[in-house]
């Protein structure tokens, strides 16, 4: 039966009429597209699963990048809470921040998590430079980690983290052992297994400022995914503008409280200059304020005995117990040179590790307090704690989970949110070296004291003060002995052994070219040349010293900007003086302006301090904010008479001193500028000259306000390799408080937009040329002309042409040729 079944179907179509089999296969047909169609759509849904899923998992990324804006943290917790919601949503086991720095590099200075291993921070020579043929390199350093390795760095392209930075691309790697980039001694060190890594660079105006890496997904696949990312690019575009915002806020805080206890420190000095105050008591409360600026745990300060050259101990928070010598201050005190480590308990140093572990010392910042180069003392600061975090944090988290961090904190247990102790920063470096120049002043002075045995008990002690006072002696008495040479020969010493030939006296002069402590010889030198006398030559130097280092490192309103203003000063002022018959106090006050106009600047304008409330807008009602704070630091410095070159001056002479130098400050101020010009204008008229002001001394007033304002505006008329460095300096700052008032919600000056490529850099030049600089020159050529007067007219139209054939859009303006 069953074999007819065959034919018999063959014989049934065979009777079937043409057009029904047209028909079935023509159905048979449409079944198989409505298969493919169905098999399509089933793709199709997959795949808007797949865009639903990641679209989902990208609009968590971006309501956890809003919620960060919206809570007040600092920059450390607002990093710490990113880095865990960016672990979170990729399903990460452990994910790290790493944030690019800069430092002048030495042979134990990088290190690497997980792909190099190596030490932190070790023995950072104080003053290294690009006349030591040494230059600056990048590194990344490991700000926020949940696998214990906070403040490990990164050498710049080197392992997954270092090229992921400098080729500023993501790199996904499903198994790292089969990448060459990936080095496995940290997992043979930890036993822990990396299989994956997610790194994504950090991108904030166009520069890599950060890198954060994901490690191992969790779950059975232990690759990361495209969506994943997808999501961690998602919040690394928005975490550069974020990190800045928050640093911006979080520097100026600091500021201001490193402004506090600055003035506490010298309100410890004053007292300890009217001998109300013994040693011991004063070091206690310079420890005091040392802890509460670094967030230290503990403090150590040691006087270095001139005989043996090792440290005696003044004040100890972490005793050795055993009375052996503490080796870090020893290495301090015996090499000059500051110490930094970040886990000092592991130092590949067998001593250091040793004393690091029998005093529980982790993270440390040492730094020696010097005069000539030969260190009085040696300050120790142990052990900083991530205190700003935590307090930023508490608040985030459930009352539970805050209870039990703040109970394992105070149990000093291994907290989940970051480490018990974290590095200290470049700006901790910064502060303690603002701290050891104070300290120095009131250790010469209990050291003339100790001279006549007052408050000492410790006959160690005793020695080293009484040493102490014979060097800082001695010191003064080879400053007598050179004061006829030309240069600073202690601070110049270098650069004699050179041979080099500087010129003070030429337009040209580089700023560039000299370390800033070489421009601190310079500027002592030139005070002399103007009048400082052989019994002034330690006072100016102290005072020049604490004027630079009261200068913030930002891009344009540093101390070069500072020295190039005095320097502008001088050359001008070496032609003028002489012909308007103005005094020496005169030629001083101006030079003591020109030096100090920007000291403490901030990096921003006062528009931007007045639009964000800031303390110094409200503290100077919001008039002339910056040019206010320039004066007060001046003359918080020259309060301390080892500073102060007009010591001598009283009643109606100080007081004409003190406002001499205000006004001069204050006309640095470009609110003012329109208004000078006019007066400029009348004055190159001889029959309205009088008139200013009303007579000679009125005159002269307004001629020094001229010439520094002048001195001030010069950097655009020096020649094109220095000008154009000045240029992108300047619109470096431009296009950091754009970015900070735009996340701030605060008005953006027009000028300062499209600053990122060069030739909006170039057409902002050209328009402060053509508006500001050469109608101001014309004028003030008439008034008092000078060799840099032509020179800068000169050069002004030079620059501007070459600002006008700017078309490359990838090369800084300093780096083009023409």
């Amino acid at each position: 039966m069953f074999g007819d079944t065959g034919p018999s179907i063959e014989r049934s179509v065979e009777k079937l009429p043409m057009a029904d089999i047209d028909s079935y296969v023509k159905k048979s047909e449409q079944i198989g597209e409505s298969e493919q169609c169905i098999k399509m759509l089933s793709e199709e849904l997959k795949s808007s699963k797949r865009r639903l899923k990641r679209a989902k998992q990208q609009i968590e990324a971006y309501r956890t990048l809003a919620h960060l804006s919206s809570l007040k943290l600092s920059a450390d917790a607002a990093m710490e809470y990113m880095v865990k919601s960016a672990g979170r949503l990729v399903h990460a086991e452990r994910c790290s921040l790493f944030t690019v720095e800069t430092m002048l590099p030495t042979a134990k200075s990088v290190s690497e998590l997980p792909q190099q291993t190596g030490k932190s921070l070790e023995l950072i020579p104080e003053t290294e430079n690009k006349e030591n043929n040494v230059t600056e390199d990048k590194y990344l350093l490991c700000h926020i980690s949940d696998n214990h390795f906070e403040g490990v760095m990164v050498e710049w392209g080197k392992g997954v983290v270092g090229s992921a930075a400098q080729m500023n691309r993501t790199i996904n790697i499903p198994d790292a052992y089969k990448d060459p980039r990936f080095c496995q001694d940290y997992d043979k060190k930890s036993g822990y297994k990396t299989k994956a890594l997610l790194t994504v660079p950090i991108v904030s105006s166009k520069k890599v400022v950060g890198v954060i890496q994901a490690i191992n997904r969790k779950g059975e696949e232990m690759a990361f995914s495209e969506d994943d990312v997808v999501i961690l690019e998602t919040i690394a575009n928005n975490a550069g503008a974020i990190i800045r915002e928050k640093r911006v806020v979080q520097n100026l805080k600091i500021e201001q409280k490193r402004g506090k206890f600055l003035m506490e420190l010298m309100n410890i000095s004053n007292e300890a200059r009217e001998y109300s105050l013994s040693l011991h008591k004063a070091v206690d409360r310079v420890r005091t304020v040392i802890k509460d600026m670094l967030d230290a745990v503990g403090v150590n300060i040691y006087l270095v005995d001139n005989n043996t050259s090792e440290p005696v101990q003044l004040s100890d928070e972490r005793p050795s117990c055993d009375g052996r010598k503490v080796t870090i201050p020893s290495i301090v005190a015996k090499s000059g040179k500051l110490y930094k480590d970040a886990q000092a308990k592991e130092s590949s140093d067998a001593s250091i590790r040793e004393d690091a572990k029998r005093r529980d010392i982790t993270s440390v910042l040492c730094m020696p307090v010097s005069e000539e180069h030969k260190p009085l003392a040696v300050v120790e600061v142990v052990n900083k704690v991530k205190v700003d975090s935590y307090k930023s944090m508490s608040f985030v988290l459930s009352p539970e989970r805050r209870r039990s961090v703040m109970h394992r904190r105070s149990s000093s247990v291994e907290l989940d949110i970051g480490h018990k102790y974290v590095p200290f920063k470049q700006e901790d470096e910064f502060t303690l070296e603002l701290i050891c120049t104070q300290i120095r002043s009131m250790l010469l002075l209990y050291a003339d004291a100790g001279s006549l045995g007052m408050y000492l008990s410790h006959n160690q002690i005793t020695r080293s003060l009484l040493e102490m006072h014979k060097v800082s002696s001695t010191t003064r008495s080879l400053h007598h002995q050179m004061s006829s040479m030309n240069l600073d020969v202690d601070l110049m010493s270098n650069t004699i052994k050179r041979g080099k030939k500087i010129n003070l006296d030429s337009p040209d002069f580089d700023v560039f070219a000299h370390s800033d402590e070489q421009l601190v010889a310079f500027a002592i030198e030139i005070f002399r040349r103007c009048g400082v006398t052989d019994q002034q030559v330690d006072t100016c130097k102290n005072f020049v010293v604490a004027v630079r280092t009261r200068y913030l490192k930002n891009p344009f309103h540093n101390w070069k900007h500072g020295f190039c203003v005095f320097h502008h000063s001088y050359l001008i002022l070496s032609e003028v003086s002489k012909k308007k018959g103005w005094s020496r106090n005169s030629i001083l006050y101006l030079l003591v302006s020109a030096l100090s106009h920007d000291v403490g600047h901030p990096g921003n304008t006062n528009d931007f301090e007045i639009n964000s409330q800031s303390e110094r807008a409200v503290r100077y009602n919001h008039q002339s904010v910056l040019e206010n704070h320039h004066c007060s630091l001046c003359f918080q410095i020259m309060r301390d008479p080892s500073c102060n070159l007009f010591k001598d001056l009283e009643g109606e002479k100080f007081l004409r001193m003190k406002n001499t130098i205000i006004n001069l400050i204050l006309a640095t101020d470009m609110k003012h500028h329109f208004k000078m010009q006019s007066k400029m204008r009348s004055m190159s008229n001889e029959k309205k000259a009088e008139e200013v002001k009303g007579g000679s001394s009125g005159r002269q007033q307004v001629e020094m306000e001229i010439l520094i304002h002048s001195a001030d505006l010069a950097n655009q008329g020096l020649v094109w390799s220095i000008s154009s460095v000045w240029a992108d300096r300047v619109c470096d700052e431009f296009q950091a408080q754009a970015e900070s008032e735009t996340k701030l919600g605060l008005p953006v000056a027009p000028f300062m937009r499209g600053l990122e490529k060069p030739t909006g850099r170039a057409k902002l030049q050209m328009s402060f040329i053509d508006a500001i600089l050469v109608p101001w020159w014309d004028l003030v050529r008439t008034v008092m002309s000078s060799k840099l007067v032509e020179k800068i007219c000169e050069n002004l139209g030079k620059n501007r042409k070459r600002y006008s054939e700017v078309k490359d859009d990838k090369t800084a303006l300093s780096k083009l040729k023409f």
